[in-house]
């Protein structure tokens, strides 16, 4: 084959996986708005709707502002891994709520919120190789607190029912990935060149010139991870962030008079987030979040009705919370692009004279005044 074809298959290879893609996506949505369906169908849309009605709307936007403010709790412990002025503290919480809606409501895995996060960074010139790198490792991080609070809502299960039979496949499916989240960091410390050559294909696209220059981006996550308290705090925070989404649903079940200790609902936002995040090919974990949550409500007396309306509240709170976010990224996109179109009308600034200048200038300086007067 000549050479000259190469570039003319690579757009239709590049093609084809964007279709295979997209038909994927459709048929996981398609099957999880079925088994939504099929769920309420089968214990009744009056139940559910019930349930729903006794929360009300104001108190699903009170638990929508406690989100907000839990996932820019988040937002803080991303952006102490960054090390930038306390003046881009803001814009960094706007890209953690953004990167939530992503994920949640948008038809993207949970890297489609990634990438939205950076980009919403990008066109704030924030973005670069050590913000980058601080991504990586929030992301590590978030995953390693998700795991350990799934270990201790195994554990709350284990000392409820010991013969559950939940727990022997919820073991299982911990200890790979904490072994993943072990190779993952072992991957990150010494893999090196390794975020450098899949920054290049991704940066004309995605981030811009900024993550063009992002060569460094391995040495800022070895960076990171010397720091212990910064990334210690990143922890704690993302650790006390998953209680505090435990705290919210047994809120809403207080709310739709369900009166449920806090261990058992612990269990249940514990195990059906690990369910979830395991899951990350479905969008939005449509179907197995509900599945998840009548499974284990099963298990502390929580009816089907109950369970399915919990489900379908938490998914109403991430949606009040998410259209903000996603309207908050379409405002920094367009002002993006206002920036961009209007370049060429505003006058340029001043460029700054070069570091060798200002020095050149100073010694100049002192030379002339540490000189005697000869006259």
């Amino acid at each position: 084959m000549p050479e000259t074809s190469l570039p003319v298959a690579q757009p239709r290879i590049a093609a084809r996986q964007r279709l295979h893609f997209g038909v994927t996506t459709a048929i996981a949505i398609l099957a999880g708005v079925l088994v939504v369906v099929a769920l309420l169908v089968y214990y009744g849309f009056d139940g559910v709707g019930a349930q729903i009605a006794a929360v009300g709307w104001q108190n699903i936007l009170l638990i929508a502002a406690i989100q907000a403010v839990v996932l820019a709790i988040t937002g803080l412990a991303w952006w102490l891994l960054m090390r930038r002025p306390a003046s881009t503290l803001p814009a960094v919480m706007g890209a953690r709520l953004i990167r939530e809606a992503g994920s949640e409501l948008l038809p993207f895995s949970a890297f489609g919120g990634y990438l939205m996060s950076a980009r919403a960074l990008a066109v704030q010139h924030i973005w670069g190789p050590r913000a980058m790198a601080s991504l990586i490792v929030d992301v590590t991080l978030e995953v390693a607190t998700q795991i350990l609070f799934a270990v201790v809502a195994l554990a709350l299960l284990a000392w409820y029912d010991l013969r559950s039979p939940i727990i022997g496949p919820v073991a299982v499916g911990l200890a790979v990935a904490c072994a993943a989240v072990a190779a993952t960091y072992a991957f990150q410390r010494r893999k090196i060149g390794f975020f450098e050559r899949i920054g290049k294909p991704m940066a004309g696209n995605l981030f811009g010139r900024q993550f063009g220059r992002g060569l460094g981006v391995q040495h800022h996550v070895n960076g990171i991870y010397e720091a212990p308290w910064r990334v210690q705090a990143c922890f704690l925070l993302h650790f006390a962030c998953w209680i505090a989404s435990a705290a919210e649903i047994w809120l809403m079940l207080q709310f739709m008079g369900q009166n449920i200790d806090f261990a058992p609902v612990l269990v249940i936002e514990g195990l059906s987030a690990a369910v979830c995040g395991a899951a990350f090919f479905v969008p939005n974990a449509i179907g197995i979040q509900e599945g998840a949550f009548v499974a284990l409500g099963a298990v502390f007396g929580l009816d089907p009705e109950s369970a399915l309306a919990l489900s379908l509240l938490k998914r109403a709170r991430d949606l009040a919370v998410g259209v903000p976010s996603l309207l908050l990224w379409q405002g920094l996109e367009a002002h993006g692009l206002w920036r961009r179109l209007t370049a060429p009308f505003r006058a340029p600034a001043p460029s700054p004279m070069p570091a060798a200048a200002v020095r050149a200038t100073n010694r100049s300086r002192d030379r002339l005044f540490a000189t005697p007067d000869r006259f």
